[in-house]
C-alpha cells in the first residue's frame, strides 16, 4: 500500500474563496425603471391633486357664498364671480378672460352636463328683479353640479 497518499482527499482542497460583492453603482436597468416608474407615479400623483385642489376649494366658495343669502339675484352673481374665477385657472385665459354676458353663459352652458342651464341663469338673474329662475339653492346645486361635471373634461391642466 502506499503510504505518501493523504488519508483525507479533501484535505488536499484550496479554501474557497467568496466572488467580489456585486457594487450598488451602477444601478442595475430594473433599478432604473422602477425609480422612473415613481418619479411619474409621483407627478400623476401631485397633478391629481392640485386639480382636485382647484375644485375643492371652488366648491368651498361656492357653499360659503350662498351658505346665508336668500335673494336669488345677490346668489347668482356671487355664483358667477366665483366660476368666472375657477374658469380662469382651468381653462385657456385667452378663451376664457373676455367672455361676458351671453357669451360668458353660452360658454358655461357648453360645459355643463345635459340640460344644464346655469349660463342662461346667471346671466340672466344678476340685472332682472323677480325674474323666473331657481332660487340660491337650486343654484347652489346647479353651480355644484356644473364644476363637478368639469372633472371630465379637457382643460389648461
Amino acid at each position: 500500500m502506499n503510504t505518501d497518499a493523504p488519508s483525507d482527499p479533501l484535505a488536499a482542497l484550496k479554501p474557497i474563496h467568496p466572488p467580489d460583492s456585486v457594487p450598488w453603482w451602477p444601478l442595475a436597468p430594473g433599478w432604473w425603471l422602477l425609480l422612473s416608474m415613481l418619479v411619474v407615479a409621483t407627478l400623476l400623483a401631485v397633478w391629481w391633486w392640485r386639480r382636485g385642489q382647484l375644485q375643492r376649494t371652488t366648491l368651498k366658495l361656492l357653499k360659503q357664498a350662498t351658505a346665508n343669502k336668500s335673494n336669488a339675484t345677490t346668489c347668482a352673481a356671487a355664483i358667477n364671480d366665483i366660476l368666472k374665477r375657477y374658469a380662469l385657472q382651468r381653462y385657456p385665459r385667452e378663451q376664457v378672460a373676455g367672455l361676458t354676458g351671453k357669451a360668458w353663459g353660452d360658454f358655461l352652458d357648453s360645459l355643463a352636463p345635459s340640460g344644464g342651464r346655469l349660463g342662461a341663469y346667471l346671466t340672466d338673474l344678476p340685472y332682472r328683479e323677480n325674474a323666473p329662475g331657481p332660487d340660491c339653492a337650486n343654484l347652489y346645486q346647479l353651480a355644484r353640479r356644473w364644476l363637478r361635471h368639469q372633472r371630465h373634461t379637457r382643460g389648461r391642466h
